[in-house]
């Protein structure tokens, strides 16, 4: 729950520097409204100062300054957060709302009442100038986040009658140097301006700001409290052995270098280093039994740790994030690792112990070192994203034990081969996507291979199944362009009663050949690459064509729509795919202004240095000759401008365009542009363009919308059909 809170606070406090505030006049009247049940405020501009009179709690305040209680909308001293100096409360007031005053940046001095007893939660968070706040001797509770980021604080004194104080109160306070505390408290006591219980017994705060780069903790100290030494500039510190307790996330955040872990505690406490990022060395204990969650996380520059024999459990991302981590031998007793434990470390090799028998989820994780694993006899399952990202590993054997390997388990990983222990009976869903060295599988036990299980695993050649697959889910193998070759240990009946998931998607197998124990085959390509194309359709070999070519990929959501209109941008950019999707030089200068930044723009810019399009004048501009300033991107095509792009393609890339037909064959030839004349005779000649029959006669229609399949069927016969370059 406190990182989520500090993590909305992170994203509220992006949002509010993003808001422009509103500029004080020179000179104003002052503005008034309603802050409480029986609250008022006033705002005068010109001093910059805000007062409040009333009595009782004033409101709680929401992201964007609206009363939670009177939610008319914002208040206006709102707006001027970042100009505010002074803020005065009059007596009366007990309570100061919610993130009343968070974020005013030139705050610089705040007047509170003796009846003030309640401070809540980040009600002066943010506030980077404030130098000094001094709290009346009747506050009680100050909550969580209250003065958070109150970077200029330099002392802090607690009152008389505040009995309950958290070191998340001042979080981020990097200028608290000392604490103090006022006579006759009967919960806090201050030494050396750290914070303490009464009795010295717990050490609650260790000013952020404090100068030095070491501390000795006071043996009479048996407990260190939550979050105690965040932010702390220390280097070194010293715990006694009365030390018994340590709180959550006690030195998260510090300065510390080394950390030698007192023999009277046994379980590291969740959080308690994250984020140191100097820590270099750790010493701990043999009677250490448990590391806990992130205990940690994010210290970068810890580059091994010793593990005590007896240690039994390392929680959740206990050393996630440790870059610089090379070495950590698990100790033989070991009996649970948690997720993502050494996601994102350097370690190269690992041994895993006997006791553990499932690796939880990232355990490794873009361990990108990691290149030797050994798994022991008794390992049942490997969990997701277990060797997600590790680069380096190219072998890893599997015991027969094992019987789940979970979704992604291996995906982004350097495997060059990998075969599957017989138990395991499902390929989960991109358990290998992304595994662009993987070359072999073998899956003997496999019924069923999940989505995307092998997806891009571009170098992938051969795959063996056993008698037992049963099914290939959609997009199994999609990007997977070197296979060619699938052996299946059962003979074509039993192949064939196999479910092959749709073309789109798995196209790899349709032009792979499958070896069965009584022949070879491959798969009918009876199927529809989009599920808006029928298979009887007569553009359906057209669309399989620019499909497989990567020419059209659709519009997404397996859609193809087949019948829309084709636009100028639609018809360039198959052209620019078929030549490799060239990149123009980068002193071309495009002279169109509708085309920069969108997703044609390359194919345009290539399309109109080869000549292949021509733009538009913008008319309100005298225009030199050759020059033209619009695209028109998003502009249907006709059949005639279409053919005239073709031509013009054909021509500059060299295929043979002097074929014609003198288009008599065509009732309406007539209809025919003078300038599209010569495209549409060599499209005919060379059978890209053969009409379409109207009222009993072949006509072209060429001022007619051109649509997908049209540009699809003439794709084809283009590149199939017409004279090609020598």
């Amino acid at each position: 729950m406190k990182q989520r809170f500090a993590a909305i606070m992170l994203a509220f406090s992006l949002l509010c520097a993003l808001l422009p505030a509103a500029a004080l006049p020179a000179s104003a009247e002052p503005l008034s409204g309603v802050c409480g049940d029986d609250m008022t405020y006033t705002l005068d501009l010109n001093t910059k100062t805000l007062t409040i009179t009333g009595t009782g709690a004033m409101d709680d305040f929401g992201q964007h300054g609206e009363s939670l209680q009177h939610p008319a909308g914002p208040n206006e001293w709102c707006n001027y957060h970042d100009q505010i100096e002074t803020i005065r409360i009059g007596e009366g007031v007990t309570t100061i709302g919610c993130m009343a005053f968070y974020r005013f940046s030139a705050l610089t001095c705040v007047e509170l009442p003796e009846s003030l007893t309640e401070i809540e939660g980040s009600a002066f968070s943010g506030c980077v100038k404030l130098p000094e706040l001094l709290l009346p001797s009747n506050l009680q509770q100050v909550a969580t986040g209250a003065f958070d980021h109150c970077e200029s604080l330099k002392t802090l004194t607690l009152p008389a009658a505040l009995t309950a104080f958290s070191p998340l109160s001042v979080s981020g306070c990097i200028g608290l140097s000392a604490f103090d505390v006022a006579e006759g408290n009967p919960a806090f006591a201050a030494k050396d301006g750290v914070l303490f219980s009464k009795d010295g017994s717990v050490l609650i705060c260790y000013p952020q700001g404090m100068v030095g780069d070491s501390y000795a903790v006071p043996d009479e100290v048996k407990e260190i409290g939550d979050r105690a030494f965040e932010f702390a500039k220390i280097k070194q510190i010293s715990l006694p052995d009365s030390v018994n307790k340590l709180g959550e996330g006690v030195f998260v955040r510090s300065g510390l270098t080394e950390f030698s872990l007192p023999r009277t505690i046994s379980t590291i406490p969740e959080n308690l280093l994250g984020g140191c990022a100097a820590l270099e060395k750790v010493a701990l204990h043999e009677g250490v039994t448990a590391i806990g969650d992130g205990a940690f996380f994010e210290c970068a520059a810890l580059t091994e740790i010793d593990l005590p024999a007896g240690l039994q459990c390392i929680d959740n991302y206990a050393f996630c994030f440790c870059t610089a981590l090379r070495e950590a031998t698990l100790p033989e007793g070991l009996t649970e690792l948690g997720y993502n434990a050494f996601s994102h470390t350097a370690i190269s090799s690992v041994t895993i112990p006997k006791a553990i028998t499932e690796l939880d989820n990232g355990l490794f994780s873009f361990c990108t070192n990691l290149s030797e694993v050994k798994l022991h006899d008794g390992i049942t399952s490997l969990c997701s994203d277990l060797f997600q990202g590790c680069t380096a590993l190219e072998h890893i054997s599997l015991p027969e034990s094992v019987t789940k390997i979970k979704s992604c388990c291996f995906a982004d990983s350097g495997l060059k081969e990998f075969t599957f222990p017989k138990g395991v009976t499902q390929a989960e869903d991109y358990v290998f996507e992304n595994c662009a060295a993987l070359k072999t599988v073998d899956c003997p036990g496999i019924e069923h291979v999940g989505l995307y299980a092998f997806r891009n695993c571009s170098a992938l050649e051969t795959v063996t199944f056993g008698s037992s697959l049963q099914e290939i889910t959609a997009g199994a193998f999609e990007g997977c362009e070197a296979l060619h070759d699938v052996y299946y240990d059962a003979d074509t009946e039993h192949w064939n009663a196999v479910s092959v998931g749709t073309y789109t998607y798995n196209d790899p197998l349709y032009r792979v050949v499958i070896h069965t124990t009584d022949g070879t085959l491959q798969i009918p390509n009876d199927k529809s690459p989009f599920a808006d194309v029928a298979t009887d359709a007569w553009y359906i070999d057209a669309v399989r064509y620019v499909y497989d070519e990567k020419l059209m990929v659709g519009v997404g959501e397996r859609r193809f729509a087949p019948e829309d209109a084709v636009t100028r941008a639609m018809v360039v950019t198959p052209l620019w795919r078929r030549e490799g999707s060239p990149v123009v030089d980068k002193n071309y200068a495009q002279p169109f202004s509708d085309v920069s930044g969108a997703w044609y723009t390359e194919p345009v810019t290539w399309a109109i240095s080869k000549e292949i399009v021509k733009g538009y004048p913008l008319p309100s501009k005298e225009v030199p000759t050759g020059i033209f300033y619009y695209f028109a991107p998003d502009q249907n095509v006709t059949r005639e401008e279409l053919a005239a792009f073709l031509y013009r393609y054909a021509a500059a890339f060299g295929m043979d365009t002097s074929a014609r037909d003198d288009l008599k064959g065509f009732a309406d030839q007539s209809k025919v542009s003078d300038w599209a004349k010569e495209a549409i005779s060599w499209c005919v000649a060379v059978k890209i363009i053969d009409g379409m029959p109207e009222n009993g006669a072949q006509v072209l229609q060429p001022q007619g919308t051109a649509t997908r399949a049209q540009f699809a069927a003439m794709l084809m016969r283009l590149f199939q059909t017409a004279p090609q370059t020598d």
